[in-house]
């Protein structure tokens, strides 16, 4: 009898006499049958599968009609009462009476047992109209339970029917939905197919939610103006609007003045709700907006607050809108340098089961996580996937956010060049794009230049930097500019600007771009001869980074505190670049290349190529000809000064 279902209630077994309760028991106890809830099912869908079928077709029928009667008495699921009449007597009962279940189903996040319900009912109805209605209630209802490829499925479905004007303007506007929340992109077209109905009978209401839904997309994907002529489009459909078509707008338009810069929208409801409480007259959707729309314009903290009290919101709200605040929230982490809360929150995406839900930004976390873990195979295999799943064309915010992490994981191990190659691809894709997120791409590329020696260039982006940030008034630019300042003062006097910038954070700001300041204040010090003072600079954005888990550039600063072991540094090791510093004083402590990739945290080849650089600078011909030079040996010194070498 329970291989006849997938889910079966418990009540009607427990009123049966009990030989049959007792089997029932001991198929319990060996784990052939488990309870969910207050329903039963078989563990092993092959075994059901072959149960069903290993009984004759009679038997079936009448299994089928005792479950019906029990799942109609007291007790007992109208919706899996009408799953079996639909096997034991079908031309008693509706499609859409199944169909209608199966919405029922999915609304409890009963999903196997709603597509079952929901392929019956297709079986029944094959050569009928069918509705589009039911298909519709269907098909929303698992999307909003996050599942994606079968909401897509029945939407389909529905689109295919005959139906009125609203009914297929809803199902354009729930395949919208969908199709952004599984792949980030937008059917424009359909979009300004079903606007164009408007003189055909859609209502007000439907359009204004289509072109709401459309401008928050748009705004997701970083594309200000198409955001702002959605929103344009429908503001004189808003009078006659229901509240949440209203609030799509609404949120559709904070979002964007945070794109744009502009603090006061988010800010004031940031205020308001947490001066009235979190969920008064506030949605869980809103929250998520507003926690995102705070990560833009770099204010951390509230932005996980506010996405922390969505996630964990009692009842929970539905699973497409808590996998979208666990989304926004591990970018927020990621931006404010908690990596920790950030490896942690992605792990918990990926082992959700609902990798449906913003597929590709999750694959772009993905990458950033085994680049931040050092995982470098894994690291490269989800670059890779990335690269293959969207296009510049189709995705470019995406595709600036992939480079642009490739680029600061490459400054981070040294590896300037390629670090200048990412963050200008980044900066060229993402130039069309009026976002703040992407200015710290602009400051990497300016240290990647004065790190590299080439100083012209990081003037050049400091001066473009400056005139694109001047809109956006936030911390993190004020931050950012002065650390900038700071590494594009030469000699001396940059001294003073490190430690203005160093000066200039607060309690409430990033500790991770304080590391950052520190790690380069560090690496000056010790470039002007100040070993012990930079020491104590790299000691402190050691203890930064390590707190916030951020695991590679702890390495870094580990690895650099120079001036630990003497007052001063070699004058030849002053005349090296940092990387190239950190290889030869590792060299002169008498570790091998292997070993020094694996305390550095770079590649073998990288090892190499800082090596070959520092030989080609201090006139080495040897490894040991380069402990000895930096040892101040006076004849070696001697010898490699007659040689020109020095």
């Amino acid at each position: 009898m329970l291989s006849c279902s997938y889910l079966s209630s418990q009540d009607p077994f427990r009123q049966s006499g009990d030989p049959l309760r007792g089997a029932l028991e001991e198929l319990l106890s060996a784990g052939t049958v488990v309870r969910d809830g207050r329903y039963l099912r078989i563990s092993d869908s092959a075994l059901r599968s072959h149960l069903y079928w290993s009984i004759d077709a009679g038997t079936r029928a009448e299994f089928h009609a005792r479950a019906a009667r029990s799942e109609a008495a007291p007790g007992g699921d109208p919706g899996l009462a009408a799953w079996h009449r639909s096997w034991a007597d079908a031309g008693s009962l509706s499609s859409d009476e199944l169909l209608a279940s199966a919405a029922e189903f999915a609304g409890r996040g009963l999903i196997w047992q709603a597509v079952e319900l929901a392929e019956r009912a297709l079986a029944l109805a094959l050569d009928a109209t069918g509705s589009p209605e039911a298909l519709l209630e269907v098909a929303d209802a698992l999307y909003l339970q996050g599942e994606l490829s079968y909401a897509a499925r029945y939407a389909r479905l529905g689109q295919r029917r005959p139906g009125s004007i609203a009914t297929v303007t809803k199902l354009a506007i729930l395949r919208t939905g969908i199709e952004f929340m599984s792949t980030h992109q937008l059917l424009t077209t359909d979009l300004d197919d079903w606007v164009g109905l408007r003189g055909a009978g859609s209502r007000a209401e439907d359009l204004a939610r289509l072109l709401g839904m459309s401008a928050l997309s748009h705004a997701e994907r970083w594309e200000v103006d198409a955001a702002r002529d959605a929103l344009a489009r429908g503001r004189h459909l808003l009078e006659s609007a229901t509240p949440e078509s209203v609030e799509l707008h609404e949120l559709s338009a904070l979002l964007l003045s945070a794109l744009e810069g502009d603090p006061g929208p988010s800010t004031r409801m940031f205020e308001r709700v947490s001066r009235h409480g979190w969920t008064e007259e506030t949605s869980a959707r809103a929250l998520s907006v507003l926690g995102r729309s705070l990560t833009f314009i770099d204010r951390y903290g509230d932005a996980r607050r506010v996405l922390r009290t969505v996630v964990g919101l009692e009842p929970p709200p539905d699973p497409i809108v808590l996998q979208t605040a666990r989304y926004y929230l591990a970018e927020n982490e990621i931006l404010a340098g908690n990596q920790f809360e950030a490896m942690a929150i992605i792990e918990s995406l990926t082992a959700s089961g609902t990798e449906q839900v913003h597929r590709r930004p999750l694959q772009l976390l993905t990458a950033w996580y085994w680049q931040a873990r050092g995982d470098r195979a894994r690291a490269d295999a989800a670059i890779e996937l990335c690269n293959r799943s969207f296009a510049t064309s189709d995705h470019p915010a995406l595709a600036a956010r992939l480079v642009a992490d490739q680029g600061r994981f490459a400054l981070m191990e040294g590896r300037f060049d390629d670090a200048i190659a990412f963050l200008h691809r980044a900066g060229a894709i993402g130039s069309a794009f009026r976002n703040p997120s992407l200015l710290r791409n602009q400051v990497d590329l300016i240290e990647a230049y004065v790190l590299s020696g080439r100083l012209r260039e990081a003037v050049i982006q400091f001066r473009e930097f400056r005139a694109r940030a001047r809109p956006f008034h936030t911390r993190w630019i004020v931050l950012a500019s002065a650390r900038a300042e700071a590494l594009l003062t030469p000699g001396e006097a940059s001294v003073a600007v490190f430690e203005h910038a160093a000066g200039l954070w607060q309690p409430n700001d990033s500790q991770f771009e304080q590391g950052r300041t520190l790690l380069s204040f560090a690496d000056r010090l010790v470039n002007l001869g100040h070993g012990r003072e930079g020491a104590d600079q790299y000691l402190a954005a050691r203890m930064i980074f390590t707190q916030l888990g951020a695991i590679p550039w702890a390495r870094k600063a580990d690895a650099v505190r120079l001036g630990t072991h003497a007052p001063s540094v070699n004058p030849l090791l002053a005349t090296l670049a940092p990387d190239e510093r950190l290889v030869a004083e590792l060299v002169q402590q008498g570790k091998r290349n292997k070993e020094i990739a694996a305390e550095l945290f770079v590649s073998l080849r990288t090892v190499e190529v800082r090596l070959t650089r520092t030989y080609n600078k201090l006139g080495a011909k040897s490894r040991s000809h380069l402990i000895a030079l930096l040892s101040g040996s006076g004849a070696v010194l001697a010898d490699g000064a007659a040689s020109g070498m020095v």
